[in-house]
């Protein structure tokens, strides 16, 4: 399974302290082995779209079962940045 990261993904994980940059690490790659883990929600009316938990921050991506891969779109936090506000923005 190919995991790949739109920009802005890939811009806000750099910035994020070690720790919380671990921990949604961890949670992107467990996505290899279960794309679609307990705990993940479709996003409504965006198909083929799903978030996951990591703490705080919510994970955003996009599972393409036919090509195998999964590209990570969007991460923030829930109350902060306000991600799902974001995505209805960007997707």
């Amino acid at each position: 399974m190919l995991i790949t990261f739109e920009s802005k993904a890939k811009k806000t994980l750099d910035v994020l302290p070690l720790k919380h940059r671990r921990q949604i690490e961890n949670r992107i790659f467990e996505l290899r082995d279960s794309p679609i883990p307990c705990g993940s929600k479709k996003l409504l009316g965006k198909e083929g779209y799903r978030r996951i938990k990591a703490g705080e921050y919510r994970i955003i991506y996009r599972y393409e079962e036919i090509n195998s891969l999964i590209v990570v779109v969007l991460i923030g936090k829930r109350n902060g940045d306000d991600v799902y506000r974001i995505a209805r923005r960007v997707l």
